[in-house]
């Protein structure tokens, strides 16, 4: 008996559970599936929109940083090309041109990877080894006495002194010759002055140098090379008298303002770039090239800047070099071996802006993770920049919201499962009352009571069975009292009346 009421429980249940699930919980799991979606696509993208912004604003600092550096080059470049052109007056009035040993060469930049950056159209330029055509020939004796005047306005009023940081080599007194010293010869004394003109205008230029490069951090040496590649003044002592006519920073500096890719240099042992750019005579002619290595400290800082790429964001600097993807500035997460590094071209963003295209979207990284990312060319430089996030931290808020509605759609379910058990035993056991009455009375027990008392169908059909056993209670009585004897059989017309009633209360078709 008892199995049997759990059954129906059970069964009742089921159903009132399924009920709640078809209109209640299954229509808001949709509703919750749909807005997930939606937030995660609009999560994805806001991030978009982030990266774009990001490599943005990092692409305009890197070529604004680019243009303010070829700005400071060229303009660096005009105020010593006049030291430059007494240099070289002084070394072409100097007849005394001894035979020169072959100079070393300038070790400088062979670590560099690809070419740099193209010089802008429209500068004007001139090829290694060019003389000016309109120069017009003089009295080889008249350019002596210029250079001369001139090399003598450069040291006059000048205190013999210790060379700036970065010269290594002390300030020398010109030379100045006496006629009783050296003796009646004008040839010797012509010949015996030149060769101190030349090394007292390396001194000026030098100390030029010294004074340019003293105040700006964003530099670490100058380097004032001469036409045919010979390094004649540089703020580093190691550089000097050496040929750099091999070096492609000064090759493509004889022809306008050139960017030399990421470097390793040998003299800081960090990683470097090299500016240069042509130095112009006063008939703008190239006399000499000027080069300048610069600190990329902040360079890099713009590049590495994590603010707003999160936990697990970095932005990759990558050049195409003969079809290969050269990184060319450190990262963040320490892609490769640094700049340099040969980069997978599997990394779609990369190789893309690497190109010169540019565009955003959820694409694979070089660790094979789904990322969101923007990507832009750097026309300054010829290098792709690609800002980046992974996906699963792009996309976290919304993967905590799911857990959350998840969760709360489980407990749904378990509180669907408690109302319905609740609910099956608040129906059934009242039905259950009504039917253990109706077998008692069924067997002839009419004191039998219903306790069950509520508004809904199940108390009406509650008072309605207690009429029915007060009905068939009455009739027994009315039998017995009228024979006396208390045998309801002997009166057949009663029997049959209250026969009757109780099949009408069973809904059963009277006896007949």
């Amino acid at each position: 008996m008892r199995e049997n009421r759990l059954a129906v429980v059970r069964t009742l249940a089921f159903k009132l559970f399924v009920l709640l699930l078809a209109f209640a919980a299954i229509p808001g799991g949709v509703l919750a599936w749909w807005t997930l979606r939606h937030m995660e696509q609009s999560q994805i993208a806001a991030s978009l929109e982030a990266m774009d912004g990001m490599v943005t604003t990092k692409a305009e600092a890197v070529e604004r940083f680019m243009a303010d550096r070829r700005a400071n080059v060229e303009r660096m470049a005009s105020l010593v090309a006049s030291r430059v052109e007494v240099l070289e007056r002084a070394t072409a009035s100097d007849v005394d041109d001894p035979e020169v040993e072959e100079l070393p060469d300038l070790e400088d930049g062979s670590s560099v990877e690809g070419t740099g950056s193209p010089a802008p159209p429209g500068d004007t330029t001139a090829d290694e080894g060019e003389t000016p055509e309109d120069e017009e020939p003089g009295d080889e004796s008249e350019a002596d006495e210029e250079a001369e005047e001139e090399a003598g306005q450069a040291s006059e009023g000048d205190e013999p002194q210790e060379a700036t940081a970065g010269t290594g080599a002390p300030a020398q007194e010109p030379f100045e010759p006496r006629l009783d010293d050296i003796g009646p010869d004008p040839e010797e004394l012509q010949v015996g002055s030149r060769r101190p003109r030349v090394e007292d205008a390396e001194i000026q230029l030098r100390r030029k140098l010294s004074l340019v490069l003293w105040d700006r951090s964003e530099f670490e040496e100058l380097l004032v090379i001469d036409r045919d590649g010979y390094v004649r003044v540089s703020t580093f002592e190691g550089h000097e008298d050496t040929d750099a006519s091999g070096v492609e920073y000064f090759q493509q500096g004889l022809r306008g303002t050139f960017v030399q890719p990421v470097f390793l240099s040998p003299i800081t042992e960090r990683f470097t770039m090299v500016v240069s750019t042509p130095v112009y005579s006063m008939d703008r002619a190239v006399i000499g090239v000027l080069a300048v290595r610069l600190n990329l400290e902040h360079f890099f800082g713009i590049l590495t800047e994590a603010e707003g790429l999160g936990e697990t964001g970095e932005t990759i600097a990558a050049q195409d070099v003969d079809g290969e993807l050269v990184l060319r500035a450190p990262t963040r997460n320490g892609v490769g071996d640094g700049p340099g590094t040969v980069l997978d071209s599997r990394d779609i963003p990369v190789a893309l802006a690497a190109r010169g295209e540019a565009g955003k979207g959820i694409a694979t990284d070089l660790r094979g993770e789904r990322v969101v990312a923007a990507w832009r060319h750097l026309d300054e430089l010829g290098w792709g920049l690609v800002s980046k996030v992974d996906y699963d931290e792009a996309t976290d808020p919304v993967e905590q919201i799911t857990q959350e509605l998840w969760l709360a759609l489980l407990m749904i379910i378990i509180v669907a499962a408690l109302v319905a058990v609740v609910a099956a035993n608040a129906i059934v056991r009242p039905i259950r009352q009504l039917r253990s009455a109706a077998d008692r009375v069924s067997r002839g027990d009419l004191d039998v009571e219903v306790d069950v008392r509520s508004r809904d169908e199940v108390g009406q059909l509650a008072e309605s069975f207690e009429r029915m056993v007060a009905a068939i209670r009455y009739f027994r009585e009315r039998g017995e009292s009228k024979t006396g004897l208390g045998d309801i059989d002997e009166d057949e017309s009663l029997r049959r009346e209250i026969e009757a009633e109780e099949a009408a209360l069973r809904g059963e078709e009277p006896p007949e």
